[in-house]
């Protein structure tokens, strides 16, 4: 839970909106970023990666805002030492619930199982 705080964090201090699970807002009115815990995965008998990833969100009225949006997100993520960017980034996809385009930076950091 402190790195998704840390990634929060992060994001609000670049002036984006970001949330934890479940605090986020209905239906999507302006860009924002929701941050979750992806899970373990592991490398090696004791070591392994936790996955976070950060979903940005648009308005479905503006959908090209979006790539600029995960760009920015990108970008304010950039410093931090952990977790880090992997670089992926998922294809674009629609929300029918929050009525939103949305794509997801994956983040990643070493941990012990």
């Amino acid at each position: 839970m402190a790195a998704m705080t840390t990634i929060v964090d992060t994001l609000q201090a670049a002036g984006i909106d970001a949330y934890l699970p479940g605090r986020a807002p209905g239906e999507c009115r302006k860009a924002h970023a929701v941050v979750d815990d992806g899970g373990r995965v592991r490398e090696g008998r004791t070591t392994g990666r936790r996955i976070y990833y950060v979903t940005a969100y648009v308005p479905e009225a503006r959908p090209g805002d979006l790539a600029g949006f995960v760009a920015r997100i990108s970008d304010a993520l950039a410093p931090l030492k952990t977790p880090r960017c992997t670089g992926n980034v998922s294809d674009e996809f629609f929300d029918d619930e929050k009525k939103a385009r949305g794509a997801t930076v994956e983040l990643s950091a070493l941990c012990t199982l």
